[in-house]
């Protein structure tokens, strides 16, 4: 008698490079730097909201074509985001540590839980975003969460039952709610 295995989850091998991820992303995150740049002003820490975003424009090209976070570049953010908040918002440092531990934890327990549909890739760039966005990552986390939701929709909606198989990356979903939550939002230290 022969058994009925599942499939094993699929190896998550790079990828050939894809011109319209790298252009989209791009754009995306040149346009989301300006749109920073402005709501920041003449103020060195909009040099900090841009590189942000355009460290989350990369990270989304790694993850739209690799499906993951890669640690050379997200660990490294985390070290000048914490030294940045150290040197220029050391009053905001508990708020800001305590997002970044919370979205860290949060998505680092989804991610046993989850047993790998959301990756400790996710967690390190929950990490960032909490250190960048301070009380604003709460924002953040339900844009991306809405996001998220709209597309598991759509992928529903076209491949019914099977598209609990289809892996869907998640950094483009936390790297848009973070832009929003830095355009709307109040309390990220880098904003005032």
């Amino acid at each position: 008698m022969i058994e009925d295995v599942p499939p094993a989850i699929p190896e998550r091998a790079p990828s050939e490079p894809r011109p319209l991820v790298r252009l989209g992303c791009g754009a995306a995150g040149l346009i989301a730097a300006a749109g920073v740049a402005a709501t920041i002003g003449l103020h060195l820490d909009a040099l900090a909201g841009v590189a942000f975003v355009l460290v989350l424009a990369v990270i989304c090209v790694f993850d739209l074509e690799q499906m993951r976070v890669p640690n050379q570049i997200v660990v490294p953010a985390i070290a000048v985001a914490l030294i940045w908040q150290i040197a220029f918002h050391r009053s905001d440092l508990p708020w800001v540590l305590g997002a970044a531990v919370g979205g860290g934890l949060f998505f680092g327990i989804a991610a046993v839980l989850t047993r790998g549909s959301i990756g400790m890739g996710d967690a390190k760039l929950a990490v960032l975003i909490g250190l960048v966005l301070g009380e604003d990552i709460v924002a953040a986390l339900f844009f991306a969460t809405l996001a998220g939701a709209a597309a598991a929709g759509v992928v529903l909606w076209r491949h019914g039952r099977a598209a609990g198989k289809t892996p869907m990356p998640y950094a483009p979903f936390l790297a848009a709610g973070a832009v929003i939550a830095l355009l709307v939002g109040t309390s990220a230290p880098i904003l005032h």
